[in-house]
């Protein structure tokens, strides 16, 4: 269900039924993700790092880890290191293509800022999915900067 709030644009719901989900279901890796990438992409970043700190325990085989870890990142302007993580999620990722097309959109803003920071600029803060993928610049890089301190 909160994927297709989300899809919607309800994002209220979205995050209702994503939480209801973890709540009872913590092992539903996927909507634990989904809902930090929710919160994230609402601006709420020290939201989405607690949920998303259960799957730092999957290990260093998982791809949610990488990905985790690469939005820590990004949310700490470290791009390097973000890409780092990002790509190592998606080379691990063998389950869930479309999570790795939309963390290689990242990718690429990444690359893109690295390459000029000037091109940062504020978009739309709303959940961009790989079917979205002609927008050229990808909400989570072009609103970095506007997370606010994480301390």
């Amino acid at each position: 269900m909160g994927s297709e709030y989300a899809a919607l644009g309800q994002i209220d719901q979205a995050d209702v039924a994503f939480s209801n989900a973890v709540l009872l279901a913590p092992h539903l890796h996927v909507a634990r993700y989904q809902l930090g990438l929710l919160q994230y992409s609402s601006g709420r970043v020290p939201a989405a790092l607690v949920t998303w700190q259960p799957l730092l325990a999957l290990g260093e085989s998982s791809p949610m880890t990488h990905w985790v870890k690469g939005f820590g990142a990004l949310a700490q302007d470290q791009f390097g290191a973000a890409k780092m993580h990002f790509e190592r999620g998606v080379q691990l990722n063998l389950d869930n293509l479309p999570m790795s097309s939309d963390i290689l959109n990242i990718v690429r803003e990444i690359d893109a800022v690295l390459k000029n920071p000037s091109t940062v600029a504020p978009q739309a803060a709303s959940v961009q999915h790989s079917d979205d993928s002609e927008s050229s610049s990808h909400f989570l890089v072009s609103n970095y900067g506007r997370q606010g301190s994480l301390h």
